[in-house]
């Protein structure tokens, strides 16, 4: 009986353990990857180590389903996959982060369209992938299982089938020597170009001499021409006057009328007054600076100087003539016949005359410009 009621209570025992521990919930597949580390640590056929965030697992089926297999292991080998062409997953992986992830089952329902969004636009344009590049991006994205990658690297290869995708997209970046010979190959079109536009105005001023050089001598052949015509018309003129003379003279007579009727008498005297004062400087060049001196002192000393030492210009002896002229009258209409008559009974008579001359009175006043002194008329007695 010991031993039996031993057995039950134990039976029992266990039994109330198990009833007490909670029920098994269904595991988590990232639960313990995600407690256990953060990052991955990738070893590639080079050798070279990359730590790629643990979020990306999903998008890439094979590493997915080795951290489901060990989650203690943290370092992954992918002996058939390059550094570039990981770092090139990367990106692309970061560039899709904030996109939904599709399931398979919507993979593979989704019709297949050859289209590429912009996103995958953009990186494709950065990176400028090879053909050879390019191979090796098809075997991973293969062999890591990434299905939206290779759908679209399908739908590309399609658009590259139909020429619709541009070429500058996957061209190789230049290296530098090739860079090197870009930039020496610019710099001598520059110069060619230079060299062009330089010889280009060269010729062009070429051609404005020679033009300005042809207009010269048609300007001289025309001056000669007219000479030639003038002398032709004089000659004729002079054959013309020479057969009938008379005519001639009418000619000339008629065209000094002309002219003597154009030419007013004020134009007449300024003329003759100009032809007066060039004969004047003309004598006055020609004379020695002696003879200068004396007219000098001449001038200075005369009766004439004294009040005038600058000779008036022609219009101000017009104004002058003109204002003496409106004063006479003036003074002629003011006058009454008294005073007419005063004046002319002081007006010296023709004897008292000739006795001024006899004594030299008249030359004395000339010289020292003095009025000669009233005398008492006869006549007011």
């Amino acid at each position: 009986m010991s031993t039996s009621s031993r057995k039950t209570k134990t039976a029992l025992k266990v039994v109330a353990k198990k009833k007490k521990e909670p029920p098994v919930k269904p595991r988590d597949q990232h639960s313990k990857s995600k407690s256990s580390h953060k990052e991955l640590k990738l070893v590639l056929a080079d050798q070279q180590i990359i730590m790629l965030p643990i979020t990306f697992a999903p998008r890439m089926r094979t590493i997915q389903e080795m951290i489901e297999l060990n989650p203690k292991k943290k370092t992954i080998k992918l002996p058939e996959i390059e550094e570039e062409t990981m770092n090139t997953i990367v990106e692309w992986c970061t560039a899709h982060a904030s996109e939904r992830r599709l399931t398979t089952g919507e993979l593979e329902k989704a019709p297949m369209q050859p289209k590429i969004s912009t996103v995958d636009e953009e990186l494709l344009r950065k990176l400028q992938f090879s053909p050879e590049k390019l191979a090796a991006l098809v075997k991973a994205s293969e062999y890591l299982r990434i299905t939206e990658l290779t759908n679209t690297l399908s739908s590309y290869f399609a658009l590259e089938f139909a020429d619709s995708v541009p070429t500058y997209w996957f061209t190789p970046p230049p290296s530098q020597e090739e860079q090197q010979k870009m930039e020496q190959e610019k710099k001598e079109q520059e110069k060619k170009e230079q060299e062009k536009k330089e010889q280009e105005k060269k010729e062009q001023e070429k051609k404005e001499k020679e033009k300005r050089k042809e207009e010269r001598r048609m300007r001289k052949t025309e001056k000669e021409e007219r000479k030639m015509r003038k002398k032709e018309e004089k000659e004729k003129k002079k054959k013309k006057e020479k057969s009938s003379p008379g005519k001639a003279k009418e000619r000339k007579m008629e065209k000094e009328k002309k002219e003597k009727k154009l030419a007013s008498p004020k134009e007449e005297k300024e003329q003759e007054k100009e032809k007066t004062s060039s004969a004047e400087k003309k004598q006055c060049k020609q004379k020695t600076p002696s003879d200068k001196k004396r007219q000098r002192k001449e001038k200075t000393f005369s009766p004439e100087n004294k009040r005038i030492k600058e000779k008036p210009s022609a219009v101000e002896k017009k104004e002058r003539k003109e204002k003496s002229a409106s004063e006479k009258k003036k003074q002629s209409q003011k006058k009454l016949p008294s005073e007419e008559k005063k004046e002319r009974k002081e007006m010296p008579s023709s004897a008292e005359k000739k006795q001024r001359k006899r004594d030299g009175e008249d030359t004395k006043m000339k010289k020292n410009h003095e009025e000669p002194p009233k005398k008492k008329s006869k006549y007011k007695k």
